[in-house]
């Protein structure tokens, strides 16, 4: 049996949104997908919200370690340009290297750590918030 998650998306009269996680345990992807349509179909008879939409994906365990000292109280936030747009989401991260930090409290965007990051938004493999396609990411600021 492998763990897949499962994100439900979920949407208010008053047209909030919110997303819950949840872990699917299940013999592989489409058994996944099968027990979670079967759930949303039980979900949507127990809740008043609008469900939008369901996504399910593999959980992944990954190797990283953390650097002595890191802290995930500590952030940064990254603003994006949108294509075709005046909007300016904001991209958080957790706990940014120290060598990426510019003594005034900004990011260093040309940082190759920073740029190789910001290329995976650029490029459009990953989308910012709310599924937008981010031309641009100018800078970025720590946390205060």
């Amino acid at each position: 049996m492998a763990n897949f998650i499962l994100t439900i998306s979920f949407e208010d009269d008053e047209t909030r949104t919110t997303r819950k996680h949840y872990t699917v345990v299940a013999a592989d992807f489409d058994a996944a997908v099968i027990a979670a349509g079967l759930y949303v179909i039980d979900l949507q008879e127990l809740t008043e919200a609008k469900l939008t939409k369901y996504v399910v994906g593999q959980e992944t365990a990954v190797a990283g370690t953390q650097t002595t000292g890191s802290n995930l109280d500590e952030g940064a936030t990254f603003s994006a340009r949108v294509v075709s747009s005046f909007k300016k989401p904001a991209i958080k991260v957790p706990a940014p290297f120290h060598s990426v930090r510019v003594g005034d409290g900004t990011i260093d965007m040309s940082d190759v750590k920073v740029s190789d990051w910001v290329a995976h938004f650029t490029a459009g493999t990953i989308l910012g918030p709310g599924e937008t396609i981010i031309e641009t990411i100018p800078s970025g600021r720590l946390d205060k």
